[in-house]
This record gives C-alpha cells, structure tokens and sequence, in this order.
C-alpha cells in the first residue's frame, strides 16, 4: 500500500487531514469498523498536543466491500483498490505540526501481511481569507466533495510513504 498524507485548510481555525491509501492489484486494507475477534481494522492514532484539538474520529471516504468471512464468521469491511480516510482539526496558531500514525494489515485472497504501523507528520495551517463564520454549507452536499471542489481550500503540506509490497517479504 502507498500511503499518502496531506492537510487541507478549510478556513482560520480549522483544517482537514487526508490519508490516502493505494492499493496494488488484488489487494485489500481493512475498515476502521470491525468487530473485536475480526482482522486487525486500520486505526489512527494522534499524538496529543496544546496546538490543536480532533473534532470527532476518523471519517472513512469512499465505498467498502462487505462480506461473509468463513474464517472469522463474520461479515468483513475493507477497500479495495484503494481508501481514503480524514479527520478534521481545529488549530490553536496558523501553523501547527501533528504527529501520528496509521496501523493497518493489507490481505490478497490466500494470505496477508503482517501488521504495519507508519507515523506521520504534517504541517496543518489555517487558512486566514476565509473566516470560520462565514462558511455555509450547501445542501446536498458533503464535506468531501465541498473540499475537493471549493477553491478557498488549499493543501498544504503532503508527504508519502510506501509500505512493503507483497514482492518484498
């Protein structure tokens, strides 16, 4: 999977931050939204600090595949191809540095990987032309596609990692 890690300021007090998954062929990364005796769900975790607060969890983007799985029983959720997941912060200063990571297990139909957790570090800004009060929203219309699509939002700061492929084990 090739992860890649970006921040969106969506106005002077708050920004987005992006994860995005790429997936090879055939391979799968599981949903935040397993139950306890199911694979390993892929979680986020934030290192706290005084600079900026999480406003709600993890938001999963896109469409999972549900299934019966007749090994745990159960149904299981992952993405296929690839996944998308942000979490919207509200910052203290302009410019704020968050630090985390991302824990996930990748399976093909006949195996997985083992578990891999990889940190980050982005640089989150506000963007100060674009008043928090001043927002409305559209109906009809989700954050997702408001940030994609709105040119007041701006990234800010991206970076990317690759996680070993199934050629490299």
């Amino acid at each position: 999977i090739n992860w890649n890690f970006s921040a969106v300021a969506i106005n002077d007090k708050e920004a987005q931050l992006v994860f995005k998954g790429t997936l090879e062929d055939g391979w799968h990364v599981y949903s935040q939204h397993m139950a306890p005796d199911g694979p390993l769900p892929t979680s986020f975790s934030f290192i706290p600090s005084a600079d900026y607060t999480l406003m709600g969890n993890v938001h999963e983007e896109g469409k999972t595949i549900t299934y019966f799985d007749s090994t745990f029983l159960m149904d299981i959720a992952y993405f296929n191809k690839a996944a998308a997941f942000s979490q919207k912060v509200q910052l203290r200063s302009p410019a704020v540095m968050i630090r985390g990571s991302v824990k996930f297990m990748v399976c093909k139909d006949d195996r997985c990987l083992p578990p891999e957790e990889i940190s980050f570090v982005l640089e989150a800004k506000t963007n100060p032309s674009v008043s928090s009060s001043s927002i409305k929203k559209s109906p009809g219309r989700n954050s997702k596609s408001s940030i994609t699509n709105s040119s007041n939002h701006h990234i800010i700061k991206s970076s990317r990692h690759t996680a070993a492929g199934p050629g490299d084990k």
